[in-house]
């Protein structure tokens, strides 16, 4: 992987990849050049308090992030609440005004599946 960033996979447990996945070739090896490449500027992660947020934020190192949490507070991060802003951008400028960064990766989401299928207006 280009930032070696390792999921918690549980003990015993195997994960499932189509065989294209397995097949396919890491990023470090189809561009070579991005390999050495460290960030530059202020990255923000909406929703760096989850797994894929918070892997991304260990991968850039915190001192180059800007990390947001919406449900569970965690130390450090700024609060934003994804949902909210959908419906009033106002919420997402002042974030973008406050933080001011030159990459933004959104990894928040409505993940749970049950609640996806019974609440198609939020999921």
């Amino acid at each position: 992987p280009l930032y070696n960033v390792q999921w918690p996979v549980p003990a015993g447990v195997t994960p499932v990849m189509s065989a294209k996945d397995k097949a396919a070739p890491p990023l470090c090896v189809r561009r070579p050049h991005l390999s050495n490449m460290a960030p530059r500027g202020r990255i923000l992660i909406i929703g760096a308090s989850g797994q894929v947020g918070g892997a991304l934020m260990e991968a850039f190192g915190a001192r180059n992030c800007v990390g947001t949490y919406s449900s569970n507070k965690v130390e450090g991060m700024i609060h934003f609440d994804l949902e909210k802003a959908a419906f009033n951008p106002e919420l997402a400028d002042d974030l973008m005004k406050t933080v001011y960064p030159t990459l933004v990766c959104i990894c928040a989401g409505f993940t749970w599946v049950d609640g996806c299928e019974s609440q198609p207006a939020k999921a």
